[in-house]
C-alpha cells in the first residue's frame, strides 16, 4: 500500500510485478506449479493488484527458499518474513537468478559488518579490533563458502562476480547505525575483507591467474575483457587488504605492467592504502609519466586524498602546493578535497580533518563559490555521526558561518545544516 501523500490521503493499491522462483535445498530452481494455472516453469511473475494477495504453489516435495523479486521486478523494498541467514547464503552461493543472488550477499554482508562494529563498539577500546570481533564470531564459514561458491562459478559473469564480493560502502553501513563511529566503521569493514583474503587467497589468487593476460598485452575494450578487468582488480584488492609484502610487490609488478588505465589505477589505488616503499614509487611513476596530461593527474590527487592511511591529512596540505595542483581549477579541488571529504581521515577523532575542510571552504569562497559550497556539502551529514563528531563537525559549520563576506552559495548549505542543530 502506498503511503498517504500531501492532499491524497487515500491511495488505491498498485500492481506489483513480483517475479518469484523456489529453490531446493541444493540451490537448483524448482518446477513450479501455481494453483489454478499448472505449471509456470521455475520462475513466474505474480500479479500483486491488491492490499493483500495470497498464492499457492502445488506439488513442492522439499522445503523451498522463497527467491522474490527476481530481476528486481518492481521497484519496492522488500521485507521477507522469516527468510534466515541459511537461507540467504543459498541464494547467494546458488541462486540463478543474478539480482537476488547479489542482493542476498549484500545482505548477509549489512548483517555482519552491524553485528560486528556493535561488538566492537561495545568492547574496550585497548582491546584489539581483531580480538574484538573474533569474539563476536569474526566472519562464518558459511559466508566464506558461499563467496568462495561465487568466485569460483564458471557461469557467472566475470563482473558480477567483482560486484557480488564488494562490500557495503562505508556510507551504506553509517546509513544504518545510530550515531555511527565512521572510523570504526571502516576498520570493521577492512576487518572482514582481510578475513575473507586470508581464508580465500589461493581462490583469490587463481582467480587473477584465470582472468590476467601476458604483459604487454594490447588493450581490448568489449564486454569479455571489461569484466575479466574487473574480477581481476577486484580480486587484487581484497588480497590487498592483508598487506602481505609479496602481495605489494604483486602489486607494483601490475602497475608497472599494466597496458591501460583501468588496470594501473587499479593497482595504484591498493598501493595507496599502504605504508611501503611500493607506493611512493607507483605514485612517483605516475606522476613523472603523466605530468604534462593535467586530467590524468586528477586521478593522482584523488587516490591520494582518499588515502586511508593515518595521519593522511599531512600528504593532503603537501598537495595544495605540489604542482599538479592549482586552486583556480575546479576539477583539482574536487580531487583533492572532496576525494579527502570521503575518505576515513577525515573523520579523525582530533578533529583535524574538519578543520581541514572547513579552511578549505573559507578560502575556496574567496576564489569559486560554487566550488565552495560543494565543499562544504561534506559538512551536511553531521547528525549521522557520533556525538563528539557532531560537536566538531557544527563547530566548522559556525565558523564558517561567521565569516564576514560569505557567498550566498556557501550561507546556504551551511545555515541550513545548522537548522539541524
Amino acid at each position: 500500500v502506498t503511503p498517504p501523500t500531501n492532499g491524497q490521503p487515500d491511495k488505491l493499491p498498485v500492481l506489483i510485478p513480483l517475479k518469484v522462483g523456489l529453490l531446493g535445498p541444493d540451490g537448483q530452481d524448482l518446477p513450479l506449479h501455481l494453483e489454478g494455472k499448472g505449471s509456470v516453469g521455475s520462475s513466474t511473475v505474480l500479479r500483486c493488484d491488491a492490499e493483500h494477495n495470497s498464492f499457492t504453489f502445488t506439488d513442492v516435495e522439499v522445503e523451498p527458499v522463497p527467491s522474490l523479486l527476481r530481476g528486481f521486478s518492481a521497484p519496492v523494498k522488500l521485507q521477507v518474513t522469516g527468510q534466515s541467514d541459511d537461507h540467504l547464503r543459498l541464494m547467494f552461493a546458488h541462486d540463478s537468478d543474478p539480482f537476488n543472488r547479489w542482493e542476498a550477499g549484500q545482505r548477509l554482508y549489512m548483517k555482519l559488518l552491524l553485528q560486528l562494529y556493535q561488538a566492537a563498539a561495545g568492547a574496550a577500546a585497548s582491546v584489539p579490533l581483531a580480538e574484538r570481533c573474533a569474539a563476536a564470531g569474526g566472519v562464518p564459514g558459511e559466508l566464506v563458502a558461499a563467496f568462495k561458491a561465487v568466485l569460483e562459478d564458471a557461469e557467472l559473469d566475470g563482473s558480477f562476480k567483482a560486484m557480488a564480493m564488494r562490500l557495503p560502502s562505508m556510507a551504506e553501513i553509517v546509513d544504518r547505525i545510530d550515531e555511527a563511529d565512521p572510523v570504526l566503521v571502516w576498520q570493521v569493514r577492512q576487518y572482514v575483507y582481510q578475513q575473507l583474503a586470508q581464508q580465500l587467497r589461493p581462490e583469490l589468487e587463481g582467480a587473477i591467474k584465470a582472468n590476467d593476460v601476458p604483459p604487454g598485452t594490447p588493450y581490448e575494450f568489449n564486454a569479455q575483457q571489461c569484466a575479466r578487468r574487473h574480477l581481476r582488480n577486484m580480486s587484487a584488492s581484497v588480497l590487498g587488504s592483508l598487506e602481505a609484502p609479496d602481495v605489494q610487490e604483486q602489486l607494483l609488478r601490475r602497475f608497472r605492467e599494466a597496458t591501460n588505465m583501468t588496470d594501473r589505477m587499479a593497482a595504484l589505488t591498493v598501493l595507496c592504502d599502504t605504508d611501503t616503499p611500493g607506493r611512493e614509487q607507483a605514485l612517483q611513476e605516475f606522476y613523472e609519466a603523466n605530468k604534462d596530461k593535467p586530467l590524468v593527474l586528477l586521478k593522482w590527487l584523488a587516490v591520494q586524498a582518499s588515502c586511508a592511511l593515518p595521519g593522511n591529512i599531512a600528504r593532503v596540505r603537501a598537495l595544495m602546493e605540489h604542482p599538479a595542483f592549482t586552486i583556480t581549477t575546479p576539477n583539482c579541488c574536487y580531487s583533492l578535497f572532496l576525494g579527502f571529504a570521503r575518505s576515513v581521515n577525515f573523520h579523525a577523532a582530533d578533529g583535524s580533518g574538519y578543520e581541514f575542510i572547513g579552511d578549505s571552504v573559507i578560502k575556496m569562497d574567496k576564489i569559486n563559490h560554487q566550488v565552495a559550497s560543494r565543499i562544504a556539502g561534506a559538512f551536511t551529514t553531521f547528525r549521522q555521526y557520533d556525538k563528539e563528531r557532531q560537536a566538531m563537525m557544527v563547530a566548522q559549520l559556525r565558523r564558517i558561518a561567521a565569516v564576514e563576506g560569505l557567498s550566498e552559495n556557501v550561507f546556504e548549505i551551511v545555515t541550513k545544516s545548522l537548522q539541524q542543530v
